[in-house]
């Protein structure tokens, strides 16, 4: 396996990391064959992956809903003594944001879930402009900063399914992104983000 250095965290990861959002499953989305997906996922750890991405919705029953993903993430690791040699990236759930205090109790949420003290990666999930102001009004920002100095998140970023100018003006507005996920469309680099956005 190669390793790089993953945006600005200074962390040394595998350059092919673990999805968890399209885990195999038996029946309906939410239902997780935990079996299968503890063979791959014990397959690629042993042969140098070490870094897993999940998300509050994956493999939910909808979109909106509490998934299943990071409640297996954490009860794999738990269970095979993984959690030490792998990075959890995880994702808020901005969209269901209404008032400052869900910052903090969905992530309380989210280290339960991956039976964690802290969450080595977490980025807002999916930002779009609308999501992106509304969250700024809710004082984002200063969640991010208390959930820093207080070790539950170790390292911060964001997702954005958004255009490039949207996209800069949230780079622009935190000092502290270290990780940025975006889509590359290899069949059309100008969408969404695109080269630009690299």
């Amino acid at each position: 396996m190669q390793y790089t250095e993953l945006g600005k965290t200074k962390e040394n990861v595998s350059i092919l990391g673990f999805g968890a959002m399209r885990l195999p499953t038996k029946g309906s989305n939410d239902n997780i064959d935990e079996n299968t997906a503890s063979e791959i996922l014990s397959y690629g750890i042993d042969n140098g992956i070490n870094l897993i991405d999940t998300a509050y919705p994956y493999h939910s029953a909808g979109i909106d809903g509490n998934g299943n993903s990071e409640v297996f993430i954490g009860n794999f690791l738990k269970e095979n003594s993984y959690r030490d040699d792998v990075l959890i990236s995880t994702k808020s759930p901005s969209w269901l944001m209404e008032e400052k205090g869900d910052f903090e109790y969905y992530l309380d949420k989210q280290l339960e879930k991956l039976k964690t003290d802290s969450i080595d990666i977490y980025l807002l999930h999916s930002l779009t402009k609308d999501d992106w102001n509304k969250v700024r009004k809710l004082r984002v920002l200063d969640f991010l900063d208390d959930s820093l100095s207080s070790g539950k998140i170790k390292h911060v970023g964001f997702s954005s399914h958004t255009e490039i100018d949207t996209f800069v003006d949230i780079l622009d507005a935190y000092p502290k992104w270290e990780v940025v996920l975006t889509q590359m469309n290899y069949l059309d680099e100008y969408y969404q983000t695109g080269v630009m956005g690299l």
